[in-house]
């Protein structure tokens, strides 16, 4: 089955989570085994029992709702270098993206994805800025190191070689 990327991310974090209420059941003194995957409901009924009859429904639960949110990340993160996000920051113009790239870029916080060379205008401009990066910095020596070059991206490649751009 094909699946796209926010699908597979709710499976994943779906996954995720059944995985820790059952380790939580295994492996914590007095953690209740409540029988399903929905704890939002227990922290509801746990509110209540609280409000209404001041004693816990479920002793050893902690509610999720008592702690604060965090900034800890699942699923999809970020890989890019800082270098790289500040420069994609800097962008006048946001490419058009499936709806898949637009998830992914949301979800790593990026206005867009560094993605490889595809298209066939790119692969024309890539010999070009490799030109202008040799006749800017002078000539590579190596020409193993030339060669391997020529068959990278500027995101690929690195800060240290396209300084500049």
């Amino acid at each position: 089955h094909v699946v796209g990327l926010k699908y597979s991310d709710s499976l994943g974090g779906e996954r995720r989570h059944r995985c820790n209420m059952r380790a939580s059941t295994r492996n914590r003194l007095g953690y209740p085994d409540i029988g399903h995957y929905d704890t939002w409901l227990v922290d509801i009924l746990q509110k209540m029992v609280q409000d209404n009859h001041d004693i816990q429904a479920f002793p050893g639960w902690v509610n999720s709702s008592d702690f604060a949110p965090t900034t800890e990340k699942f699923g999809f993160v970020d890989l890019a270098p800082e270098w790289l996000r500040e420069k994609i920051d800097q962008l006048q113009v946001t490419p058009k993206l499936s709806s898949n790239l637009r998830f992914l870029a949301a979800e790593t916080g990026m206005k867009t994805l560094p993605l490889p060379w595809h298209t066939v205008e790119e692969r024309k401009l890539f010999p070009k800025l490799l030109n202008r990066v040799l006749e800017e910095f002078g000539s590579i020596s190596d020409a193993a190191i030339a060669s391997k070059l020529t068959f990278k991206v500027l995101e690929h490649v690195g800060d240290f070689i396209f300084p500049k751009l």
